[in-house]
């Protein structure tokens, strides 16, 4: 715990980090080592992604360091514990490190360890706030003082209600405590340094002054662990670097790094460290948690004394002895290092734990698992539905891959969602798969949909036989992905086949995809049966006449004709035709609304035609200029049945698109302008030209398509459909 890096306190204080956004980030552009971070983390390099918008936006939630000195992961568990939970460690550097000088990284700290400038700075700082330290020796207060000093505790301890951050905690106990010899925290045992004090012969305990101080005055310079659970000899023969490198007391060094660093410094406690420890709210290492609950515990305490008592005494040397006799393979015990003692040496269940109690609800209904939401038709679906599903307060939405959750307005109020990503991401491959398998299990849901979560499909994949006996499996195919040599990828190539047989029903949202997936596996009809089409419902209601009218009606307004385009600027979509396209139809304008989702941004240096528009992407689709332009443009070189066509479609909007994978499910020679030459910007052309050169005819088509949606997009007949499914007992 360090206090001096807590938030400021006095309204005097908070003025001196108030700055604006622009400010702040001017700031932490400059701190900000760019060339640093793309040599560190290639796969930003790779992604062509700007390592600053990629540190702001995820990489300081990933621990990534925005400048060589920074340790991101110690910075964010050493100081950001009273900060604001989007407060990245730059942030907090610009606005307050850099002025405190703060240490950045555990070795600068070990640097700074016992470093009298530095305790006089830390003081100093405390002193400005107003308290009297003259009693407070600045080298014992900085190397003894302050690492055992522990806010929580003391709170609890003087039953301090109102929130006091631990500045203020701190100031009160220097102030009031610390002259009485109060002990600063758990770690200070005060009958154990008693009985050690004693026994090594120090001057007698002055009641006046109490232990803590004449702990500081007698038993630092006689190195007396005021621990009962500290074994230097343990500590220094497990951590051979302290007894090479370290030329202090391995207690302080233990105070300083080890507690943190969770290294072994006991011959009776291993505890098995977990890994999602480093995202505890607490911010407590392993070993500190432990010994704060082993200091409420006197009798444990003793257990342990008496436990190291005998395994160094004759009685054991003797029952080993004639054990051996017996069984040579006993052998004299060398101590060993897999002391059982639970439920510590429990790393996996206390990582379960962990994420279990991230999830509020003790029972879910029902559970869709996304890997994120960003801007994908497959995080749209998602919101779709859970909003489709009966009794939202029922239903848990679980993100497991990435933290984004870009539109929230795309799920229901009452539904639950929680990010298990950043606890998961820290377990290996097999234990996520145990970990989600296991809260399906105790959280008793009786449907879970898996909407494109790479996670859900392993562990259907894994534990899909089991969990299929007690809950009902669904799982969404969209459409496969492709290489840029153009195989085939994806969730249907890779997890179809062996998903399916645990799966109530396999999900679509076109017919093209099931009917390639019954061919390829030639699959038996009770698996046919299985394969389900859900033809997504539109967002928005459907006006009552469709807006082709509005648009042939208002085209003479028009300086030209003005085509509108939205999607992902990745290379499934291709929106290199659209430049293309609007490179060979000067005489057209064409707006696009989009930005780079999977793939690498668009490089800058790009040159856009002077009729082509790029905005960024939309929230709504009535928001785009719909009546004022003249038809929809999609591009597409593969897809399942894009939901802006089936928007565009519920709008009333005359549509030229690429005819592949479900696309012409829903437009076809009847319903709009289908591009069968996919990479041909002249079949667009040619397709667009002959969309505005007939208004008769653009008026039929869009008119058709219309109705198409409106019949078979209907959000009832969506939610229908997903109670049939969900009625259908197992057979």
């Amino acid at each position: 715990m360090n206090v001096v890096a807590s938030q400021y306190d006095s309204p005097d204080d908070a003025t001196s980090n108030v700055m604006s956004d622009a400010a702040l980030r001017a700031a932490m552009a400059e701190a900000f080592d760019a060339e640093f971070y793309g040599d560190r983390y290639a796969d930003v390099t790779r992604a062509g992604a700007d390592p600053l918008e990629h540190y702001l936006a995820y990489g300081w939630q990933e621990n990534r360091n925005p400048f060589r000195e920074l340790d991101g992961a110690y910075y964010r568990k050493k100081y950001l514990g009273d900060a604001p939970p989007d407060m990245s460690p730059l942030a907090h550097y610009v606005l307050e490190g850099r002025a405190l000088g703060l240490p950045l990284n555990r070795e600068e700290e070990l640097r700074r360890f016992g470093d009298r400038d530095w305790s006089a700075l830390v003081l100093q700082f405390l002193q400005a706030s107003g308290m009297d330290l003259d009693h407070v020796d600045g080298s014992l207060f900085h190397r003894f003082v302050l690492p055992l000093f522990s806010a929580g505790a003391y709170r609890q301890r003087k039953g301090i209600i109102a929130t006091l951050s631990d500045n203020q905690l701190l100031a009160q106990y220097l102030a009031f405590d610390f002259p009485q010899g109060a002990p600063p925290g758990p770690l200070f045992d005060s009958e154990w340094y008693s009985l050690q004090a004693q026994k090594a012969g120090l001057p007698p305990i002055d009641g006046r002054r109490g232990l803590f101080l004449h702990w500081l005055e007698h038993g630092v310079a006689s190195r007396i662990a005021p621990n009962a659970l500290f074994d230097e000899a343990t500590y220094l023969a497990r951590n051979p670097d302290v007894a090479e490198q370290f030329e202090g007391w391995a207690f302080e060094h233990f105070l300083i790094c080890g507690l943190s660093e969770e290294r072994r410094f006991s011959p009776l406690v291993y505890l098995e460290p977990n890994r999602t420890r480093a995202l505890s709210p607490d911010g407590k290492s392993l070993n500190e948690t432990f010994l704060t609950w082993a200091a409420g515990r006197p009798a444990g305490a003793d257990g342990f004394a008496g436990m190291a008592a005998f395994l160094k005494s004759d009685r054991i040397t003797d029952i080993l002895h004639r054990a051996t006799i017996l069984e040579p393979k006993i052998g004299r015990s060398s101590g060993g290092r897999f002391q059982l003692l639970p439920p510590w040496q429990d790393a996996d269940y206390a990582d379960f734990r962990a994420i279990r109690d991230l999830i509020p609800l003790r029972r879910a209904k029902r559970i869709i698992l996304m890997p994120f939401c960003k801007m994908g038709g497959a995080d749209f679906l998602a919101g779709v539905l859970a909003d489709a599903l009966p009794s939202p307060d029922e239903t848990l939405v679980l993100r497991t891959d990435q933290s984004d959750w870009v539109r929230p307005d795309w799920f229901p109020q009452k539904v639950t969602s929680i990010d298990l990503s950043a606890h998961l991401n820290l377990l290996r491959p097999d234990r996520r798969r145990r970990v989600l398998y296991e809260l399906i299990r105790g959280l008793g849901a009786r449907h879970v949909y898996n909407v494109n979560s790479r996670l859900g499909f392993e562990t259907f994949e894994t534990y899909g036989a089991r969990l299929a006996r007690f809950t009902r499996l669904y799982a969404y195919y969209f459409c496969s992905d492709q290489t840029p040599d153009g195989c085939e990828v994806g969730y249907p190539v890779s997890y179809f086949a062996t998903v399916l047989p645990h799966l109530q029903a396999a999900l679509f949202d076109n017919a093209a995809l099931p009917a390639r997936l019954t061919n390829r596996f030639a699959l038996p009809a009770g698996q046919v049966n299985k394969l389900q089409v859900l033809y997504s419902p539109a967002l928005n209601t459907p006006p009552e006449t469709p807006l082709v009218h509005r648009q042939v009606e208002s085209k003479s307004g028009r300086d030209r004709p003005v085509l509108l385009w939205a999607g992902r600027l990745d290379r499934q979509k291709r929106f290199d035709l659209v430049v293309e396209i609007a490179r060979a139809m000067p005489d057209i304008e064409i707006r696009c609304w989009g930005r780079a989702v999977l793939d690498a941004p668009m490089d800058d240096s790009v040159e856009l035609p002077d009729n082509l528009v790029l905005n960024p992407a939309f929230e709504r689709f009535d928001e785009l200029p719909l009546r004022n332009s003249d038809g929809w443009l999609y591009t597409s070189a593969w897809d399942g049945l894009p939901n802006v066509l089936i928007e565009a479609g519920a709008n009333g909007l005359p549509v030229v698109a690429s005819a592949v994978d479900g696309i012409p499910e829903l437009l076809d020679e009847d319903t709009g302008w289908p591009v069968t030459e996919v990479g041909d910007v002249q079949a667009y052309v040619n397709a667009i030209r002959n969309m505005l050169g007939d208004d008769a005819e653009r008026v039929a088509r869009a008119e058709r398509l219309y109705q198409r949606v409106v019949e078979r997009h209907a959000g009832e007949l969506y939610r229908a459909r997903l109670a049939e499914l969900e009625e259908v007992e197992n057979g």
